[in-house]
Formats: C-alpha cells, structure tokens, sequence
C-alpha cells in the first residue's frame, strides 16, 4: 500500500504556511485562501476514511485513565458511521459524523451514537461521564494510521485500517484477551533487566529495570488484538522501541513485532490468583470488623465486594493480574434524585476527601505462602498526582454536581455494615 501521508501543526497558522497534501496528487496552492487548503485537506481525509478500506477501521479508544482502552470498529460513508464494540461484536450503531475545524481539524461523531458517546456522555449520577470524547484533533493522517487527540481528555486514539471483516477481527480480540495467561514480564536488553505487569482491568502495562519502586514505574495502555497487544504510541526500554507485541502462547511469552524481542513470563512475589480471592474475608477497620464476601463480576478481571453495605449496594473491586492484587476506587453506588451515592476517597488522618475518578487504593499481600491470607491496602497513588493527601479510608457520600458545600454522608441503606457512612482504615482483609 503506498504511503499517503498528511502531517500538520495545531494551529491554522501553521497548517497556513506548512500544508502538504499527497492524496490527489496536488501541487502546494499557496495563492489559495487558507480557508480553501483546510477544505481540500477535510475532503481528503473523508476520501481516507471512506474508500481506503473497504472494510473499515479500528480505533483504539481510550477514555479516562480508570476505564480500559477498548477496540471500537467503525464504517464510513460519506456523512455516517457506523460502530462495533468489542464488548458486543453483534450489535451495530449507526449516526452522522462531520469534519470541522477548531483551531485545527477536528473529527466529530455529531449525533448520539451509543457505542461512541458511551465513555464521553454525562449523567445525572455521573456528571464527569467516563473521561472519554466524541470530538477529536486530527494529528495525523496516512493510508495506515490516524491519530486523533480527545479535545477534552486530551488522551490520543489511533485508527487503523481493517484488512478483514469487523465481525471477525473483533470475535479474534475476544479469543486473544481469554488466552492471554501473561500478566508479568522480564526482559533483558543490552544487560539490563527490565520488568512489566499487565493490569488486564484497566489495560495498562507499568514497566521499569528491575527492582524500580512501584511509584515510580512508567505506565503504558494498550489494546488487545487478534494477535496480542497494541500499545497507545511507542515506549522504549533502553535503545529498544516498541509499539506491538505478539503473544505466543504455548510459550506463554510476547514477542516485539519489530525487534523480536521476547518478555517472558514471571511471577511476582505475593502474587495471589484471581480464583484465591475467592470467598469470606473478615475486613477490619479502625474501630471494628465485619464479615464479607469476595464474588464474581468479571471473571479474572474484577470482583464483587458484598457485605460492605447495609444491603443496598455491593462495591466493585478490580484484578490487577500482573501484580496479583486488588484494587478499590472512587465508584458510584447509587442515585438520589439528581444526585450520586459515591464510595469516595478519604484521608482520615487530614480529613479531607475527594471524588476525583480513578483514585482509590490497592491491596496487596506481602506473603501468598502464609495462611490465612492477609490483604493490606494502600494508596494507589492517583490523589498525590495533585495533592499531598494519601487514601487510608473510606466515605459513602451524597453528591451534589452542582455545589460540592451540599455533599452530604450517606444514610439508610448505604451506610457501611458498621452502622456509619465513614470506614476509617487502616483497613485489611483476612481470608476465612
């Protein structure tokens, strides 16, 4: 396939003085109106998404750091686009789209699209939607890939021409994501070791030499394809770049697509599999226990904390499968009226809170070999990016979106099981 490629600054100023166009084949009119050159650039990238493939495309979405890259299929016509999740190969959603500018070129799903609005949407309990976009900067443009920018999240998504039919490249990520059984990898590269952990529920890989500190691994998303894992730009380790990596797997290992790197598969210390967390916990907290339960949400990716409510709502907990642990963050449990019950944030010991998305705590077993099993929690770190509070706690709280003064503790049935709408940590889970 050749190469046609359209490279552009962000301003129109710039795209003014330094437009180059390949598709048609035409020379530079720099006696043209600027206005004229930015509608001959959107009439060529329509020509792209519309007749370059003639199966469609694949986007690599990403919404906001809490909710997992995720494969969306898209088909285009000259006004509409219809889109597929991976979530649901079968069902299909058809609306209008537009390209536009703003200080730049823009893509704009224009019309409610269930599949594309469903990360960028607000609601009533959820006002800040899931931190995705249903309007992009066009960054750049070729036969083989687009990059687009959230004009909101500011977060980068790629599409990438099918050479097979939506259907069947979304039923082949669906098969590579369930044979995946790599969650942590070593390599090494010019005598250096390396180490990364897949985190299959937010789909991020965090890497870094060997014996680097949590806090300060480098953290990478990534989609799944047919073939293994496609990362949202490239990385290096050392003098190597990477951007895919192919799984093998009756070696349980991935390969670099380029450099035939291989990671290898490991298995971190105080490692504890999905299946092990399973079942009755006590969780202690400052001031008391009670009894909960540990069930399935989403095999191997996510659990159901029941028990930590007087009975109206079970908390969601995540499977970070690289690192074998959990993880609890800030989630709405329900509504009243116009306003979201959330599980927030707490720093006790300051005695503030927050209901930032994506904040939350990890917990974590120092010794899988020792019985009972023992899960300690800590801060994931999110809050510090922007505060010098630290999670130890927990508060069910009413929240108003239009004034945060009016956010109140919960009552009734959202109360925790001890009777309060505040669980002071520290907290730990032990395994019955």
């Amino acid at each position: 396939m050749k190469t046609r490629q359209i490279l552009f600054a962000a301003a129109v100023a710039a795209i003014a003085l330094s437009f180059t166009s390949c598709l048609k084949d035409q020379a530079d009119k720099f006696d043209e109106p600027s206005s004229a050159r930015m509608q001959a650039y959107l009439e060529n990238v329509r020509d792209i998404l519309e007749y370059v493939t003639d199966e469609g495309w694949v986007m690599d979405y990403y919404p906001g750091s809490a909710y997992a890259g995720i494969s969306v299929a898209l088909k285009f016509t000259s006004q509409e686009v219809t889109a597929v999740s991976e979530k649901d190969p079968f069902t299909e959603e058809t609306s209008t789209f537009k390209l536009t500018t703003d200080d730049g070129p823009v893509l704009s799903f224009d019309t409610y699209n269930k599949i594309i609005h469903e990360y960028a949407t607000p609601s009533s309990t959820k006002y800040q939607a899931k931190g995705g976009d249903f309007e992009f900067d066009i960054l750049k443009v070729s036969e083989e890939e687009i990059v687009l920018r959230g004009k909101r999240s500011r977060n980068y998504c790629f599409l990438h021409p099918l050479d097979e039919s939506i259907e069947d490249y979304l039923l082949a990520v669906k098969d590579m994501e369930s044979s995946i059984s790599v969650a942590a990898v070593s390599t090494e590269i010019d005598g250096v070791e390396y180490e990364g952990y897949l985190d299959s529920a937010t789909r991020t890989f965090s890497y870094g030499e060997k014996g680097t500190p949590d806090d300060n691994l480098i953290n990478k998303r990534y989609v799944i394809t047919p073939t293994g894992l496609r990362f949202a730009g490239e990385f290096s380790l050392g003098e190597e770049v990477f951007s895919e990596w192919v799984y093998d797997a009756s070696a349980e290992e991935f390969v670099d697509e380029m450099s035939g790197t291989v990671f290898e598969k490991v298995i971190p210390k105080g490692w504890v599999s999905y299946d092990d967390y399973l079942g009755s916990w006590t969780l202690n907290y400052d001031g008391g226990h009670f009894d909960v339960k540990l069930t399935v949400a989403e095999q191997g990716n996510s659990f159901y904390l029941e028990g930590i409510s007087r009975g109206a709502y079970k908390a969601l907990l995540t499977y970070n499968g690289g690192r074998g642990r959990l993880g609890w963050i800030r989630q709405g449990v329900g509504a009243s009226g116009t306003k979201e019950i959330a599980l927030c944030p707490w720093d006790s010991a300051a005695g503030y809170y927050t209901w930032a998305e994506g904040v939350g705590m990890y917990g974590y077993v120092e010794d899988e070999t020792v019985t009972p099993l023992v899960v300690k929690w800590a801060d994931n770190g999110v809050w510090r990016q922007s505060s010098d509070y630290t999670v130890n706690s927990w508060l069910c709280m009413i929240l108003d979106p239009n004034n945060s003064d009016n956010n109140d503790g919960a009552s009734g049935n959202y109360l925790f099981a001890n009777g309060s709408y505040q669980l002071p940590g520290p907290i730990t889970f032990v395994k019955k």
